[in-house]
């Protein structure tokens, strides 16, 4: 007759698989995409993790695709995707997006975007139209770099369906922890999104 596993192996298989459990859950959430903004990466009412550790010492990269409290009154978090980061040149012209003078491919996008979009002389134009900052997430000059690049601490956060999302083009940058006028807590960042195998990136 084979002898069981001692008592205190199996206490500590058991203690592994409990904290690796209640590891996962502190980590990763469920999330519900409430729209088809993201299209067609991710459709409307998929569900998906976020890792909410993913910026804990460290910045979204551009191309991440991110969960965040958005700088307007909103019923809960948004999806979006960073495509420009501090320090960076950016715009939409033509359709077609061009960071720090190069042309980028977007095959994520779900058409051709509708809107121009240019950061410029310590703003956001669409078609344009300068974003008014009493209205918009526009930081000050002081927290500028340069006039036509990404401010300090800040992202543009856009929808994969740019011509239906809600997005920089509409409220302004994303500031993570600068305090917003139409929000009574600051714009966060709650984490990055792990996509299904079959998204495209």
């Amino acid at each position: 007759m084979k002898r069981g596993w001692p008592v205190a192996v199996v206490c500590a298989v058991a203690l592994v698989i409990g904290t690796a459990l209640g590891y996962g859950l502190l980590r990763f959430r469920h999330y519900s995409v409430p729209s088809g903004a993201m299209e067609p990466t991710i459709p409307a009412r998929a569900v998906l993790f976020v890792d909410r550790f993913a910026y804990h010492g460290h910045t979204p990269d551009r191309g991440d695709v991110i969960l965040f409290m958005p700088p307007i009154l909103a019923n809960g978090a948004f999806i979006k995707r960073v495509v420009a980061v501090p320090g960076d040149r950016f715009a939409i012209r033509h359709g077609h997006m061009t960071l720090n003078g190069k042309p980028v491919d977007e095959p994520y996008v779900k058409e051709a975007t509708d809107y121009e979009f240019v950061i410029e002389s310590h703003g956001i134009r669409v078609n344009g139209m300068k974003l008014d900052p009493a209205v918009a997430a526009i930081p000050p000059r002081s927290e500028w770099s340069a006039p036509d690049t990404v401010p300090r601490g800040c992202y543009v956060a856009l929808g994969d369906n740019r011509n239906n999302s809600e997005d920089s083009h509409i409220w302004g940058f994303l500031c993570p922890g600068r305090a917003s006028a139409y929000t009574s807590q600051p714009p966060a960042l709650v984490g990055r999104a792990v996509l299904p195998p079959f998204a495209s990136m």
